[in-house]
């Protein structure tokens, strides 16, 4: 929060100006309530109604934070429509949620019931929040701003008010279970991909399937894992089997040790080779893919691969015709089931089944990774194919 922003009649430029923060984790102050000096500066861009539309060189500066700064800050699309989202808000900081005729209601995970008065004050759609926290260190009543944002079909709602004080209480819920959110709120993550230069992993929220690659070069060595999540301490654990060389292991185990932001996560398989010997696999620092690399449609050919936009698949895989279909889409990751015929490997299989941007590989091509087993879990169809021109 800062006070007494002037502009210098050089450049629009904020310089220094004082204020009081908090370094946040979470939503709760770090330290609980000791607010501290922080200094504000920034160049502002202005339209011919001496509105602000961009912030530029934005810093500031936290002493227990250090400095924080952003190249550049563009002015966002605030929304009127507080109560068009009551039941769809999912957050483990902030439970049962809910926003009428400017009244907000909520329970933090500290236990503090939240009730707020929230009122347009007719500019830009920035609200003013008139809030009271109770039953918690917090209790006490607070004056501060709450702003609603939708963007790409994700609404974000977002609060910051201070006592007289200067002790300050902050929000933020929106209408997406972020990778990080998923195992406590749903005890699985999203469906998801991970990768690395390779080795990769397909989450769905029931399995977890794993594949080694050469790109352009063949792939091997897939594995398919029923798993669960343990919270304390936090692991995804799972039991499975796969094939190593093409030899079947039907005894495995999976173990992810669980990070804070599941950004990146080390996945460790264990399994009994053929030698008889207890064996393990390590595949590190397997990055999570954004959606936004991920496919919306799979339609098209593939190597000798079709799949019409109805999500039927037909054609070849090596000596074998092929008929299938693509159902059960989550995050943009599918169920896939096929049948082989006329060849060695003939049978019932399935599987998941997911197209990337041809950036995630840095090639020329889009592609799809698909990782199905046969119902026997003798033999695999399994690998990356990119799309034919």
């Amino acid at each position: 929060m800062f006070e007494n922003v002037h502009l210098s009649t050089v450049n629009n430029t904020v310089n220094t100006a004082p204020g009081l923060g908090y370094n946040v984790e979470n939503y709760d102050e770090k330290g609980g309530v000791v607010a501290e000096t922080t200094d504000l500066s920034a160049t502002l861009v202005i339209d011919s109604d001496n509105v602000v539309t961009t912030m530029q060189g934005y810093s500031i500066n936290v002493p227990s934070g250090g400095v924080s700064t952003t190249a550049t800050l563009t002015e966002s699309t605030l929304e009127a429509n507080l109560n068009g989202y009551n039941g769809q808000w999912k957050d483990i900081v902030f439970s049962g949620l809910t926003l009428d005729a400017g009244m907000l209601s909520a329970v933090d995970q500290n236990g503090c019931s939240i009730d707020g008065v929230a009122t347009n004050s007719g500019t830009k759609n920035i609200f003013s929040f008139d809030v009271n926290y109770s039953g918690c260190s917090k209790s006490g009543n607070y004056n501060g701003v709450l702003t609603l944002v939708e963007q790409n079909g994700v609404a974000d709602l977002s609060w910051m008010a201070f006592d007289s004080d200067n002790v300050g209480v902050f929000g933020s819920v929106d209408t997406q279970i972020t990778q990080d959110e998923s195992l406590p709120l749903t005890n699985a993550l999203k469906p998801s991909l991970y990768i690395n230069d390779s080795k990769l992993m397909i989450f769905t929220t029931s399995e977890v399937y794993s594949l080694e690659f050469v790109l352009n070069a063949g792939s091997k060595n897939p594995f398919v894992f029923d798993y669960t999540y343990e919270p304390a301490p936090p692991f995804i654990l799972g039991d499975g089997n796969g094939l190593i060389e093409s030899n079947p292991i039907v005894d495995a185990s999976l173990s992810i040790p669980v990070t804070p932001e599941m950004d990146s996560i080390d996945i460790e398989i264990s399994y009994v080779n053929q030698s008889n010997v207890a064996t393990t696999l390590n595949y590190s620092d397997l990055l999570y893919v954004s959606p936004e690399l991920l496919l919306d449609s799979l339609e098209g050919q593939w190597g000798q691969l079709v799949i019409d936009a109805n999500g039927i698949l037909s054609g070849s895989a090596n000596s074998c015709t092929l008929t299938g279909n693509i159902n059960n889409y989550e995050e943009k990751i599918a169920s896939v089931s096929i049948s082989l015929n006329n060849c060695g490997q003939a049978g019932d299989y399935s599987g998941v089944i997911v197209g990337v941007e041809s950036t995630l590989f840095g090639v020329t091509n889009n592609g799809i990774i698909a990782v199905l087993f046969r119902t026997d879990g003798l033999f695999s169809y399994s690998g990356i194919v990119g799309k034919s021109n």
